[in-house]
């Protein structure tokens, strides 16, 4: 593999340390010199304009002026030489997504295939159709998933995709494929596409949170995912922590079982499937999760119950996970976040909670435009490869 070009802080990748980006004025003065050449400015971005600045030193500046003055100048960069940097993949149970990023601002789709969820070898030799279809050999492969790999062991544990499941994934994938590989939970890459270009933007510490189907959560601190070599980290869904009277007036709420194997977690009630299992305990009504959401907004009296309750049960949980963690901001993703009225209701109810006083919302829709999947995935695989 040829040798990486160095990071232009300007946002895109040069050959022979040809930089298109800098601070204005090391740039107007290195240009006279070198125009096409690296321009070793320092920068820091402001956390309120998002702009570059120079922190570059007299005597740092100074050094590059002498470095460079006797240097023949480069030739200007070819777009032949900016090749996709990572393939970004997200692996759930039924499709495989993919994309090409050679920069956070730079994530290029690529389409979806079918899953392989039972046969390792067709799994494989999908990933490897995906890689032959990209412009160019990317250097690295970073994965999004439905599973979680064991920190102690470095196993996948993911059901969805019984072909992978105990298996040394990155490993495996990285000996069959001839390139480094890194895996990360899905729900930690939505935190982390969150924390890099959506809700979180600007944040230390973001707690991003799915209420989906069922309910997941990844921690994202510094702009880097709390597990970062796998683990339950950001993992609010699981553990016996759910109230056993909810609502005003107070109703009993019996700790439900749980796919886990344990009883009473949030992931019994906090998802779609959840919704309908708590209606049903409160009204005895059989209805999708959809209905049940719609007729909150129509003002249906079951309904209503049902989600106040809903709210009520959740809220407590995820403002524990806000006081431990710290977080500044909490975006919501999956099929739940977009019931009208909920998450505004949820913010309400968790900031009443929580240690921090807050006069703005802590809880908020997640803004990532893209997939939340690949975009933490290339964010992921770019941080830990192209980066480093």
């Amino acid at each position: 593999m040829p040798p990486r070009a160095p990071f232009s802080p300007g946002g895109r990748r040069c050959p022979d340390g040809a930089d298109e980006g800098g601070a204005e004025s090391a740039t107007h003065t290195l240009a006279k010199i070198c125009p096409h050449s690296l321009q070793l400015v320092v920068l820091e971005l402001d956390p309120g304009t998002r702009k570059a600045s120079t922190s570059l030193s007299r005597r740092a500046f100074l050094q590059i002026l002498r470095f460079f003055r006797n240097r023949p100048l480069a030739p200007p960069p070819s777009p032949a030489t900016f090749a996709p940097m990572i393939l970004a993949l997200d692996i759930g149970g039924s499709a495989i997504k993919a994309a090409w990023a050679d920069e956070p601002d730079a994530i290029t789709p690529m389409g979806r295939i079918e899953t392989p969820r039972t046969d390792f070898a067709a799994f494989v030799e999908t990933l490897r159709g995906i890689l032959a279809a990209m412009p160019s050999r990317p250097e690295a492969v970073s994965i999004s998933i439905c599973g979680v790999t064991d920190i102690e062991t470095g196993r996948m544990i993911c059901a969805n995709v019984p072909c992978i499941d105990g298996r040394l994934l990155d490993a495996e994938l990285q000996a069959a494929l001839g390139l480094p590989v890194t895996v990360a939970n899905d729900a930690d890459c939505f935190a982390l596409a969150e924390a890099g270009l959506g809700a979180g933007l600007g944040h230390d510490v973001v707690f991003g949170i799915i209420l989906g189907t069922g309910v997941g959560g990844g921690l994202v601190v510094d702009n880097r995912l709390a597990n970062r070599r796998g683990g339950y980290a950001g993992e609010w869904g699981h553990a016996t922590i759910l109230a056993t009277s909810a609502g005003t007036p107070p109703v009993e709420i019996p700790h439900f079982p749980c796919g886990c194997g344990r009883a009473g977690c949030v992931d019994t009630v906090g998802g779609a499937r959840g919704v309908e299992k708590l209606h049903m305990h409160l009204s005895g009504e059989a209805r999708d999760s959809r209905e049940i959401v719609v007729g909150w907004a129509g003002g249906d009296p079951a309904a209503t119950r049902t989600m106040e309750i809903y709210v009520d049960l959740i809220a407590a949980p995820l403002a524990l996970a806000v006081n431990i963690t710290g977080a500044s901001i909490v975006p919501v993703g999956g099929g739940m976040a977009g019931a009208p009225g909920l998450i505004p209701a949820l913010d309400k109810a968790v900031r009443s909670r929580i240690l921090r006083q807050l006069d703005r919302p802590l809880v908020v829709p997640a803004q990532c435009a893209l997939e939340p999947g690949l975009v933490g995935a290339a964010l992921l695989g770019l941080d830990r490869f192209a980066y480093a």
